[in-house]
């Protein structure tokens, strides 16, 4: 189990949401997982593709009627990527200095599906949250903490766990934050720890069960 502190937080943050986007933002929530129930696009041309991959993350955030530009970056050395030890950081961008927002990406992440959506949901997470950063359990210090949580609460949970197994980098939660925030998520959302399995590593997926498990011994205070 995470620390006492962390697992508040965690908790504090599903029911928030539940308060602020109404209790069917959860219950209702799908589990998102990379097949063709919810990306739908075939490969194409590299800005295309991520396009289109773009705008099916945009929809599961019922973020379609918002206006923001997806705009490729310039490419980081390798090595550069790794001692930012910071998946979204590198990978990709939210700028809302300007009328219509703007998210940015790396080009060779559509190399990497999985974690190329987990990017695209997080900074998408960024517009959802932005007229509300300061209301947030934490508030704005611990605003990319709370992104990557939100997008697991909005059902991109295996997206966050399997890109930052993928790539080896810690982003901004821990895998443990992450796999519990999970199996709150499934929980809450009445679906077995076996609906995320087939979809994460063996090792991710043995820390899920983990988890969930821990998170059945010691229930939480609040549901869905």
């Amino acid at each position: 189990m995470i620390a006492p502190e962390k697992r508040a937080w965690v908790e504090s943050h599903f029911a928030w949401a539940v308060a602020n986007f109404g209790q069917d933002s959860l219950s209702a929530a799908p589990l998102i997982t990379p097949t063709r129930t919810f990306f739908k696009s075939n490969r194409a041309a590299a800005a295309e593709t991520a396009q289109r991959v773009f705008s099916e993350v945009k929809s599961l955030l019922s973020l379609d009627s918002v206006d923001v530009s997806l705009i490729p970056q310039g490419i980081l050395p390798e090595q550069a990527a790794r001692d930012y030890n910071s998946l979204t950081q590198v990978s990709g961008s939210f700028i809302a200095d300007s009328k219509t927002p703007i998210i940015t990406y790396d080009p060779r992440l559509l190399d990497h599906p999985i974690v190329f959506i987990s990017t695209m949901a997080h900074e998408l997470m960024h517009l959802k949250l932005a007229d509300v950063v300061e209301d947030m359990p934490g508030g704005r210090a611990t605003h990319e903490l709370a992104t990557d949580l939100h997008c697991v609460i909005h059902g991109f949970g295996i997206f966050q766990l399997d890109a930052a197994d993928r790539m080896g980098w810690a982003g901004y939660l821990s895998q443990d934050t992450r796999a519990f925030a999970l199996a709150v998520f499934l929980q809450l959302t009445n679906r077995p720890v076996d609906a995320a399995l087939p979809f994460l590593s063996a090792h991710v997926g043995k820390k899920l069960r983990k988890m969930a498990a821990a998170l059945s011994a010691t229930p939480m205070g609040f549901s869905a």
